[in-house]
């Protein structure tokens, strides 16, 4: 009996969360012709925004802090199993013309910009790793994350225009101070420093790009280059650590 018990209160506690989700659904700003497979869940008391033709896959999840937002433009597609949560008085923004591929996970507690035509694909993380370090992140119009890659945002990070990011890249705005002789090398105080990447640039897969540095506009990183010193504009770089292989233009 008692079991039974257990399981009817289980499933009115799942009933009266789906239809407070649903409820908090409704309340979001939606333009026309907004397709959702449910469930979807919505927490917070923060603003909800959809342009027009948007699309919802099921399984998804939108947090809004208090205070905070999240909008997308007109065209987007948000695919199962994302996560998108702004924390209180966050913005999370995208413009039109933008996919968020499966199983994403996109956190913020400062300002997060998305320009037009933006794709992040699949299993990408994009959020602080440090407790009380919160970056700016601004991604620019037509650029593409790949799969698996993991963007830090301690400290600001700025992905200008049409850049392309390859799959299982690793992007840090922060370090640690590892010289403490009494505390692991892990524990040290953090250390943010901001990266940029800039039009055009073209980052191959498996690259790491470590705090502070800049790739330069049109340069390309080779696959498995480890980035710790900026990328000079229009270059190849390669290795661990990257260096210059050669120059794209004679301008």
């Amino acid at each position: 009996m008692k079991i039974i018990i257990l399981l009817i209160k289980d499933f009115i506690c799942k009933l009266i969360r789906r239809l407070y989700w649903l409820y908090r659904l409704m309340q979001a700003q939606k333009g026309s012709k907004l397709q959702i497979k449910f469930p979807v869940k919505v927490e917070g008391s923060g603003k909800l925004v959809f342009g027009n033709n948007c699309s919802i896959d099921k399984n998804t999840n939108f947090a809004c802090g208090a205070g905070s937002k999240i909008s997308f433009g007109n065209n987007c597609r948000i695919d199962s199993g994302v996560e998108i949560i702004a924390g209180k008085n966050a913005d999370i923004h995208f413009g039109d013309n933008c996919w968020i591929m499966k199983n994403t996970i996109i956190r913020s507690g400062n300002s997060f910009s998305f320009g037009n035509n933006v794709v992040i694909a699949t299993n990408c993380a994009l959020f602080s790793r440090e407790t009380n370090y919160e970056g700016i992140l601004t991604v620019g119009n037509g650029t593409h994350i790949g799969d698996y890659t993991i963007m830090d945002i301690s400290d600001n990070l700025t992905v200008a225009d049409e850049v392309a990011i390859g799959p299982n890249c690793t992007i840090y705005t922060h370090d640690h101070n590892y010289t403490h002789k009494e505390k692991a090398a892990w524990q040290g105080g953090v250390e943010p420093k901001p990266v940029v990447v800039e039009k055009g640039a073209w980052v191959g897969a498996n690259v790491s790009l470590l705090p502070g540095t800049k790739i330069g506009e049109k340069s390309v990183v080779a696959i498995n280059a480890v980035v710790i010193k900026d990328v000079e504009n229009n270059c190849i770089y390669g290795g661990i650590p990257a260096k210059m292989i050669k120059k794209l233009f004679n301008y």
